[in-house]
């Protein structure tokens, strides 16, 4: 069985660019879907943490949720922006993780984890750029 808290899925579907979320669709049991509620946006207000350890409110935010069924398994997910694809598919997941299908568990398990090694070195990659143009303030010249 493969565990639900070893990778962060709905994090790495909403990061999904568009070639792995439709890889990630041809992994799904598209005959076996069924949209319980179909995708709506809303507006949610998004709590942040600022730098003093202190919570505060950012504002409202656009996101899209739906629900699906598969056999038995329910699956639900809110994404962020007006992404209705991105909502089923996310939430089309989520029913596969909450059913009893080992094999495709495993299936989308091995390829999450290659979704999420790319993810990082993708991140690792934007984290070096942006350091190279950190100004070191105490090394300029006084003027």
């Amino acid at each position: 069985m493969v565990a639900r808290a070893e990778i962060p899925v709905k994090r790495l579907v909403a990061d999904m660019d568009e070639q792995s979320l439709s890889r990630l669709l041809g992994l799904l049991p598209l005959d076996e879907i069924e949209v319980c509620k179909a995708p709506e946006t809303g507006l949610v207000m998004m709590m942040a943490r600022d730098c003093f350890d202190t919570d505060f409110c950012l504002g409202e935010v656009l996101v899209t949720v739906a629900e699906t069924k598969i056999g038995n398994a329910r699956g639900y997910a809110m994404v962020l922006g007006d992404e209705p694809r991105r909502a089923v598919i996310s939430a089309s997941v989520d029913a596969l993780l909450n059913g009893n299908d080992e094999h495709l568990k495993t299936k989308l398990s091995r390829f999450m984890r290659t979704v999420e090694s790319l993810q990082r070195k993708k991140q690792k990659s934007q984290e070096r750029l942006a350091a190279s143009t950190r100004v070191q303030f105490d090394m300029m010249p006084e003027g």
